[in-house]
């Protein structure tokens, strides 16, 4: 964030700059409003184009601006890494006989997420410094359904232990409006697994084929310094072979999560 300030800053005092060296060079006109000394439109084309000169040095400007802008406000959300602590211990999803209406984890209950990096939750005050950070991810239900508890593979670091878990409705492809939520304070620490954060929120019809959000988020009134990190989906993880020296794969870090409810 830092870097990417004084990108801007360097580039707004360049700016500055090329203005106070190259000012514009001011032709004389005489008291009928004509420029003095030039007889014709081609004497004219040889003179200094010094108001075309200034519209690119602005343009070169805007475009820089521009860049160092699209830098700073273009990236992406902070990742949190940690080592594996422990024994792997089952979900601790309550029992019930609510239907599975979305899903990313898995592939069993002892192993139902990467608890080794996730995307930060982060509230006001938090640990790392940065600002207040919040996750989601996309679902769709296949069917009609309604949501009654949320769970999510969300891990501790630092701070109060809250957090918050909630659907959004779609709003062109981004979260919209919080329509159900619910609050935890107990939370898993990050890099152990599989514990989830569970809550049951006020049952809330959800319509099939209709994208909405599954997501965490800090409570800045109880909990404002939470440090947590929403640890990343098994099935997330995504191969690439460079330069045809074999295959890797590293995690896709899709955060992990379970909406559940009833289905008619």
């Amino acid at each position: 964030m830092a870097s990417q300030l004084g990108a801007l800053v360097c580039c707004i005092l360049i700016c500055l700059i090329d203005e106070a060296c190259n000012p514009p060079m001011l032709i004389p006109q005489d008291s009928n409003g004509s420029s003095q000394g030039l007889r014709s439109w081609a004497e004219a084309a040889t003179k200094p184009k010094w108001r075309t000169n200034s519209v690119k040095r602005a343009l070169v400007c805007l475009f820089t601006l521009t860049l160092a802008s699209g830098m700073l406000w273009a990236q992406g959300p902070k990742v949190a890494h940690t080592t594996h602590k422990g024994t792997n211990v089952p979900m601790n999803v309550p029992a019930t006989t609510l239907k599975t209406i979305f899903s990313n984890l898995g592939p069993t209950a002892a192993d139902a997420y990467n608890d080794t990096e996730g995307y930060y939750v982060l509230g006001p005050n938090n640990q790392v410094g940065d600002g207040e950070q919040w996750i989601s991810i996309p679902f769709t239900p296949a069917a009609n359904s309604t949501v009654t508890e949320i769970s999510a593979a969300v891990g501790w670091i630092s701070g109060p232990k809250a957090i918050i878990l909630g659907i959004y409705a779609d709003n062109a492809g981004v979260p919209g409006a919080l329509i159900t939520s619910g609050e935890s304070n107990k939370v898993p620490v990050f890099g152990t697994c599989c514990a989830t954060v569970n809550v049951t929120v006020t049952p809330t019809a959800l319509t099939a084929g209709t994208q909405y959000w599954v997501g965490a988020q800090s409570d800045d009134t109880n909990a404002p310094g939470f440090t947590g990190a929403f640890n990343s989906a098994n099935n997330s993880n995504i191969a690439y072979n460079p330069a045809q020296e074999g295959w890797f794969v590293f995690s896709g870090e899709v955060p992990a999560a379970l909406v559940r409810g009833t289905i008619p």
